[in-house]
């Protein structure tokens, strides 16, 4: 075999030698018809540019949770995964939190432990929740999409979000009447909100960013941007969080540097051949 022949093997080779390694990512996501029985989406992203480029990592199918429920916000709190899902969101029914080890139990909802929270008022619907290192940080809206208000409720520990034991209730400045809240979450150092029109529709979807909490309450933002393009028009925000630590799956660094071996020997016997 001549040596043009054992590099571009070499090269092709080598290119699909992977390895996981730990690193910050956004995790966003989407359902059909929420409240359905129709399935749900997951992606990571590797920075908020990524998100409104919507420049996924790894795309999968989640769950898919229960018929009857829909996402109404996850978060990451440094060693587990916490997901709340309710039915009929802005009704009367029950909300369930699970908790997960680990990113794949979420993935597949498989391996958790379910609660059933306290009932939120009859009017009200989740539609976000983080964890900011010390509290977990709900907020809920009446009728999603509408003008009405948006409340943001702060929890000391996961056993108070479980009963809806808040140490803080805060009415939060007024979204715009067609803006419904898809997602909340905290990087370590600011918050970030996706808002949505008509969810579940053909229309965008917004990230903003805030600074503190204040200014998350009174909707101060420090940036503000839509995304490159909406979503597919039957998909809608369910649910987005930072986790710090996910691991995700890139090529090793000696293949790297072997692929570009391969391709600077390949140039070489092009040259030679050329002579």
């Amino acid at each position: 075999m001549s040596i043009r022949n054992v590099l571009l093997l070499a090269s092709v080779t080598i290119v699909f030698s992977f390895k996981a390694v730990a690193a910050p990512v956004f995790s966003l996501i989407t359902e059909l018809d929420p409240g359905s029985a129709n399935g749900q989406l997951i992606n990571q992203y590797a920075s908020i540019p990524d998100v409104i480029a919507l420049n996924g990592l790894n795309l999968e199918s989640f769950g898919p949770v229960a018929p009857d429920q829909s996402i109404g916000g996850l978060t990451y709190d440094g060693s587990q995964f916490i997901l709340i899902t309710e039915s009929d969101p802005g009704g009367v029914n029950t909300q369930l939190l699970g908790v997960y080890n680990s990113y794949a139990d979420l993935v597949s909802l498989s391996g958790g432990t379910i609660h059933a929270m306290a009932t939120l008022a009859f009017d009200q619907s989740i539609r976000g929740l983080t964890y900011n290192g010390s509290q977990y940080i709900m907020i809920t809206e009446l009728d999603p999409g509408s003008a009405n208000s948006q409340l943001l409720a702060v929890y000391d520990s996961l056993a108070d979000l479980i009963a809806l034991n808040s140490s803080g209730l805060h009415s939060m400045a007024t979204l715009a009447f067609d803006q419904s809240i898809g997602g909340l979450t905290f990087d370590g150092s600011h918050y970030y909100l996706i808002t949505e029109l008509d969810p579940g529709g053909a229309n965008g979807q917004i990230v903003t960013r805030f600074d503190t909490l204040n200014d998350l309450i009174n909707l101060n933002n420090s940036f503000i941007d839509a995304f490159d393009t909406p979503l597919a028009p039957d998909q809608s925000v369910a649910a987005f969080t930072y986790i710090p630590d996910a691991l995700i799956t890139v090529p090793e660094p000696g293949t790297l540097a072997l692929f570009a071996v391969g391709l600077a020997g390949l140039g070489m016997t092009r040259r030679r051949s050329a002579r």
